[in-house]
């Protein structure tokens, strides 16, 4: 008798072990997070997201690679998939930062950002960084990378036309876009056949030529 209770309550705890299990399953939660295809974007999410998962078991996370780099194709994809109601929970906000929030697409992340300051470690970040996803006081986004922008010169070619070198100082004002063609005009070779006006320059970045253009 004393044998039957004991198998009983072990089939018991077992079932209940079961039920328990079937029903964690059932709740997990799944987040889907969407990002550009570069290589070394890539890897980060799929080691971002294995260490998230082991830290909590209970969210799955899927990984949705866009195919693109950035740029236009990568918010066009977003947007329909926003439009066909198969918009990402987690996305990179590359290109149109203001767009996303003004559209609505954004979850205002401020109370969480004010929960987690301290583990987010806000003051270690550049100045400015966190003001890219700031409005009206509302935080919509949480800085992943920067993309710092450089101008080279050669200062020797400056020297040999007896232009002055650039200021180092950010509130310099001298520094302006007629300034630029100026110079450019100095030391350039209008009568070469690609540049007539002597103002053109080479850019690398397909993006970058789209700024010039706005």
């Amino acid at each position: 008798m004393r044998g039957g209770r004991r198998w009983g309550s072990v089939a018991l705890v077992g079932g209940l072990a079961l039920l328990i299990s079937t029903v964690a399953q059932a709740e997990k939660v799944r987040i889907v997070y969407y990002h550009r295809s570069n290589t070394t974007e890539a890897e980060w999410a799929k080691a971002v997201i294995a260490r998230f998962q082991e830290l909590h078991p209970d969210i799955e996370v899927q990984s949705l690679p866009s195919g693109t780099g950035g740029g236009p194709d990568y918010a066009e994809k977003l947007a329909v998939l926003r439009a066909s109601g198969s918009a990402p929970d987690v996305f990179f906000g590359s290109t149109d930062k203001l767009g996303y929030i003004l559209k609505g697409w954004t979850l205002d992340l401020t109370p969480y950002v004010n929960r987690d300051r301290a583990a987010l470690k806000i003051n270690t970040f550049f100045p400015g960084v966190w003001d890219t996803f700031n409005r009206g006081g509302r935080i919509y986004g949480i800085p992943l990378t920067v993309t710092p922008q450089f101008l080279f010169y050669n200062k020797d070619l400056f020297a040999k036309y007896g232009l002055p070198a650039l200021s180092p100082d950010w509130d310099e004002t001298s520094w302006t876009w007629n300034t630029f063609v100026e110079y450019g005009l100095v030391h350039n070779r209008p009568t070469s056949r690609h540049n007539q006006k002597g103002t053109r320059i080479a850019l690398e970045s397909p993006y970058s030529v789209d700024s010039m253009l706005l």
